[in-house]
C-alpha cells in the first residue's frame, strides 16, 4: 500500500491525451496552462432546505445508480473493483460520492466538487461547452474521428453526452481550478486550469473506464464545497504511519462486516456492493442505512 499519494502534474506547456474512454494516461497533446477566464463564485446552500435537497438528489442518485448497476453485466467484477478503490481512497481519509451514471457525471461529479451539490450540471455543461468556442483554436486540433468541430460542441452541449479530457480542460480554465483525477491503482493526475500556487482542487475519480465520481473526506456527507488538498493528504498519510496497520484494518473490517451483517438481516439485501455504498453515504449510520437499502429494493421490485 502506498504511503503517500504518487501525483503526475500536466502543467503549463504540458500535453496529454484525448480521450479518457480507452481508460489511457493523459500525456499526449494539451497545452493546459495559459488561456483562464473568469472565477466562477462559488455558492453554497446552508441549512434546512438545503439539506433537504441534498437528501433529495443523493436518493435519486442511489436509484440510478442501482438501475445502472443492474443492467450493467458482470457484477462481481464492479464489486471488487469498487471496495478495492474504497480502500485505496480510505488510506487517504477519502471516499467515493457516486453520482449517476447517466452520460451527465463529468459535470455532476465537477458541480459536487465545485458547489457542494450535483444540481448545476446542465450549467456547468453549457459553459464548459461555450468556453470550448469562444476559445476554438485550442481545441478543434484534437476533435477525434474527423468530426467538425460544429457538430462536436453541438453534441457536447446535450445533456447524457459523455464528456472527456478535451471539457475537462476547459472547465478547468473556465473556473481557475485544478482537476485531480484517482485512477484505480495509478497515480493521481492533475489537469491544471491556473498556474496560481495556491489555485484551488477539485477531486474526482475515473471508473469503470466511462465513468466520473465525485471525491469527499471520508467523513463529509455535507452540501459544502469540497476543499481537497493534495499535499494535506501526504500530510494525513504520514500522520498515521504511527498506527498499527493490523489493529486498524483488523477494526475496520469488523465495522464494516457488522454493519453489513445488520442491514442485511433488516432488510433482506444480499448485495455486499449496495450496502457498503449505502453505509459510506449514510456515515455508517445503521438505521439511515436500512431506510435506503429498503427504498432501493422497493424500486426495485417497481422496476421488474
Amino acid at each position: 500500500m502506498v504511503a503517500r499519494p504518487i501525483t503526475w502534474s500536466v502543467d503549463a506547456g504540458s500535453v496529454f491525451s484525448r480521450c479518457c474512454r480507452c481508460g489511457s494516461r493523459f500525456i499526449c497533446g494539451w497545452d493546459v496552462g495559459g488561456g483562464m477566464s473568469r472565477k466562477q463564485g462559488v455558492r453554497s446552500r446552508p441549512g434546512k432546505k438545503a439539506e433537504q435537497e441534498r437528501k433529495k438528489d443523493e436518493r435519486a442518485a442511489k436509484r440510478a445508480i442501482a438501475k445502472e448497476r443492474r443492467n450493467r453485466p458482470g457484477d462481481g467484477g464492479d464489486t471488487e473493483e469498487f471496495l478495492s478503490f474504497a480502500n485505496q481512497l480510505q488510506v487517504l481519509g477519502l471516499r467515493l460520492r457516486e453520482v449517476p451514471g447517466d452520460g451527465n457525471c463529468l459535470f455532476r461529479a465537477l458541480g459536487d466538487q465545485l458547489e457542494g451539490h450535483s444540481r448545476n450540471h446542465l450549467n456547468h455543461r453549457q459553459e464548459t461547452v461555450d468556453y470550448m468556442v469562444k476559445h476554438r483554436n485550442d481545441f478543434e486540433p484534437f476533435v477525434e474521428d474527423d468530426i467538425p468541430f460544429e457538430r462536436h460542441v453541438e453534441n457536447l452541449a446535450q445533456p447524457g453526452t459523455f464528456a472527456g479530457n478535451d471539457a475537462i480542460v476547459a472547465f478547468a480554465r473556465n473556473n481557475q481550478v485544478i482537476v485531480v483525477i484517482h485512477q484505480l491503482n495509478n497515480p493521481l493526475w492533475q489537469i491544471r486550469g491556473s498556474d496560481k500556487a495556491n489555485a484551488r482542487e477539485l477531486h474526482i475519480a475515473y471508473r469503470y473506464g466511462e465513468h466520473y465520481d465525485s471525491v469527499r473526506s471520508i467523513h463529509d456527507n455535507t452540501e459544502t464545497p469540497a476543499l481537497l488538498q493534495t499535499e494535506m493528504l501526504s500530510k494525513d498519510v504520514s500522520n498515521r504511519k504511527g498506527k498499527t496497520k493490523s489493529n486498524i484494518s483488523q477494526g475496520q473490517a469488523e465495522q464494516r462486516g457488522d454493519a453489513v451483517q445488520k442491514v442485511r438481516n433488516a432488510t433482506g439485501c444480499a448485495d455486499v456492493r449496495l450496502i457498503l455504498q449505502s453505509l459510506e453515504a449514510e456515515s455508517y449510520d445503521i438505521e439511515s442505512t436500512i431506510q435506503v437499502v429498503l427504498q432501493i429494493e422497493e424500486l426495485k421490485q417497481i422496476d421488474k
